[in-house]
Order: C-alpha cells, then structure tokens, then sequence
C-alpha cells in the first residue's frame, strides 16, 4: 500500500510540476534524456575528427599553430563543441550556479572524451580557480569534470598541485591569442611539486579556446618536474 501511495504521489507531483530542460526550460515530457530536452540534445556536438595530434584542433595531422609554436603540453583533446546546448549549460554552472549541470556536464565529457588517448597518464588535475574566484562562485566548475575523470580512469585526483596564485580578468574578455596569453602569464603555481615530479599528469579543464590558459599551465607543471603534461577539456570554442 505504501509503495502504491508514493507511486500515486510521484505521479501527482510530475503532473502538477513537470521536469522542464535545463537549458531552453521546456518541458521535458517523455524524452530518453536526462536535464535537457531532445530539441538540445541535437545541438551536442562532437569534436570533428581527425584532429591535430598536439593541439586537438580539427583538420590536419599538425596544425599550422602547432608547427610555428608548439605548445608544452604533448597533447590536448576536447569532447564536444563550444556551441548549442553545451555552451549554454556552461554558462549556467559558472555564471548562473546552477551546479546540476556540472552533473550534465560531468556525464557528457565521459561519453564523449576519448580517454583511451590517456591512458598512461598518472594523475588528474583540475585547473584551478583563483582564491578571490572561487570565493565568489563558491565553487570551480571544473571539479565534478575532473572527478568524473578521475574516478572513470581510476587515477588519483589532486587538487592541491596546481594553484591560481594570481587573479586574472575572464579570458573570455579577450579575443586574441597575444592577448590572452599576457593576461595568464605567471598566474599559476605548483603547491605540491612532489606529486607531480616524474609523472604523467592529466589536465582537466571546461573549455580550450586558444589554448593560452592551458600552456601557461601545463608550462608551470613542466618545471615543477612533471614528465608530460596532457590537456583534457568538455568543449573546444572558436573551430
């Protein structure tokens, strides 16, 4: 009789407050999705294939980028496309704090990320917020995305090696690579270099644009004694 009554219960509840998509707010119905609704989930797309080996970004084998000024990170690849849905559920976990979406997001970087492509890596970090930042949001949005990487690969997850130490402007308030790498340079700093010396470290981070922000640290990882450094982000922007 319980079981019945709670059944009714549910049933009365999702009638009187339907579930709605978390990205256009309409109601959700009977889709097969979770969070947001089959019109979003045709904007989810992945990364084209093939990419640059170094970089990630569509197209050749080695980029042009990436043969005039290799980065220092040995590789980076990205899930999906900065664009639709997935650049709207972003928007709403780091500016809106709507932390379900780091759930949404969590699920779809491990559909989508080819992992297999790191799987000598030793460790997962996540690229960190600045003090003030992270004040701010109460959070790092990146962290259930490096969890998820973390728990998926069974690699140790280590928040304490990569710091923020300098507050920056949004990278997104500038447009040119130039730019963006002036406004990181020096900001990161490695608060456990004994975790990372010799390894092989797994950087996790939202969205790769130019790639300024993922070198500036990688870089820093690389002189703390890191082995290589790997980049893992959900989204890739401006392909």
């Amino acid at each position: 009789m319980k079981n019945r009554a709670l059944v009714w219960l549910e049933s009365l509840f999702a009638f009187l407050f339907p579930a709605r998509c978390r990205c256009c707010g309409e109601e959700l119905g009977w889709t097969r999705y979770r969070y947001i609704c089959e019109g979003c989930w045709s904007e989810v797309k992945p990364v084209p294939r093939p990419v640059c080996r170094i970089c990630g970004r569509p197209g050749a084998s080695i980029c042009r980028d990436c043969v005039l000024d290799r980065p220092p990170f040995d590789k980076a690849r990205s899930a999906l496309l900065y664009e639709g849905a997935v650049e709207t559920a972003i928007h709403l976990l780091k500016f809106e704090r709507k932390r379900v979406m780091g759930r949404f997001l969590a699920e779809l970087l491990i559909e989508w990320a080819p992992l297999e492509e790191f799987e000598d890596a030793e460790l997962v970090v996540p690229m960190p917020l600045s003090k003030k930042r992270l004040a701010e949001r109460g959070f790092n949005q990146v962290d259930p995305l490096a969890e998820a990487v973390s728990g998926e690969m069974g690699l140790p997850l280590r928040k304490d090696v990569l710091l923020k130490g300098r507050e920056t402007p949004p990278q997104s308030l500038f447009q040119g690579r130039e730019e963006r790498i002036s406004n990181v340079r020096g900001a990161f700093e490695v608060g456990n270099a004994e975790a990372v010396r010799g390894r092989i470290v797994l950087l996790v981070d939202d969205v790769f644009t130019t790639g300024a922000t993922a070198s500036e640290a990688a870089g820093e990882l690389l002189r703390a004694g890191a082995a290589k450094v790997y980049i893992l982000t959900l989204a890739r922007a401006g392909v």
